[in-house]
């Protein structure tokens, strides 16, 4: 539990789901279970936090598919004065490692985040993520915590689900060229295996794994190359990563050339002209010629009407 200036946040496994979403596999929740839970909460005028990451914090880990049951029973709550308090926080869903229990860590006083650095690459949505399962609900996360539980504004919560989007990609997805090729170490292991159902459904799985890998790497190129004259069921990613490596090269900035002629190679020379530039581009450079500019409009309004 964490206190400020006398303001709540509470956190760890509740033993108990709020919906019946938040449970898979296994007997059903008891409505009146998650009911109860929902009524002690609003007791105690607690609401949930959201969270970054997993949605399911507990796992049985069964090898049985037939029993294996996963659910959201860890989570984050506090009442509206510590979210008021301290309205720049985040719950993260951390990594498990030898627990069936995911770790609930609740970050405050976090500096915001910019999506865009200077000199660096903008925030780049990636199509693959749409057939990952838990996208949509990380993206529903991310808003409604900014938009309900921070009342904050539409740019901040653009901001808030490209950041938890970019969390969830590089802790949970992994990194796509070592998960490929640990995934095709795996398959090779499991072919040399005796043939029993078992190792043949285990094989099974593996190339499906391995299929659904390689056509997330497939998309990511596709979508840099920006091409789309062949077709979806076409696989040719060398294609794709040659034209999009060429393309990058070809639209990379590697100098300007200022207004006096002066020739700009630095970094962030070259930002600090693009944006100066477009400043001076929007701004109104008309001065004080305002009733010039006046006196050749003709007048709608005449002094009779007035």
């Amino acid at each position: 539990m964490l206190l400020v200036d006398g303001r709540g946040c509470v956190w760890g496994d509740f033993n108990d789901v709020l919906l019946g979403c938040e449970k898979e596999g296994g007997q059903p929740k008891a409505p009146g279970c998650m009911d109860r839970f929902r009524e002690a909460l609003d007791d105690c005028s607690l609401m949930d936090l959201g969270f970054v990451g997993d949605p399911f914090t507990w796992r049985n880990n069964c090898h049985n598919s037939d029993n294996y049951i996963r659910e959201c029973l860890d989570r984050a709550v506090a009442d509206d004065a510590w979210c008021s308090r301290l309205s720049n926080f985040r719950v993260i869903n951390g990594n498990p490692r030898h627990s069936d229990h995911r770790p609930i860590i609740v970050e405050v006083n976090e500096k915001m985040r910019s999506n865009v650095r200077p000199g660096g690459k903008a925030f780049r949505f990636e199509a693959g993520w749409i057939q990952e399962e838990h996208c949509k609900t990380i993206v529903e996360n991310a808003w409604n915590l900014t938009m309900g539980v921070r009342a904050g504004s539409v740019v901040e919560a653009f901001r808030e689900v490209g950041e938890d989007l970019l969390d969830w990609s590089r802790n949970v997805l992994g990194d796509l060229e070592k998960n490929i090729k640990l995934a095709k170490k795996n398959q090779e292991a499991c072919r040399k295996l005796e043939i029993n159902r078992r190792n043949i459904a285990r094989e099974e799985i593996l190339k499906y794994k391995l299929e659904k890998l390689e056509a997330r790497r497939e998309l990511y190129w596709r979508q840099r190359a920006q091409t789309h004259w062949l077709k979806n069921g076409d696989r040719n990613t060398k294609f794709y990563h040659a034209f999009a490596s060429e393309r990058r090269r070809r639209n990379r900035i590697k100098k300007l050339v200022r207004d006096d002629g002066g020739i700009v190679e630095d970094e962030q020379e070259i930002h600090n002209l693009i944006t100066n530039f477009y400043k001076d581009l929007f701004c109104s450079c008309a001065g004080n010629r305002y009733d010039e500019l006046l006196s050749q409009v003709e007048p709608r309004v005449t002094p009779l009407m007035n």
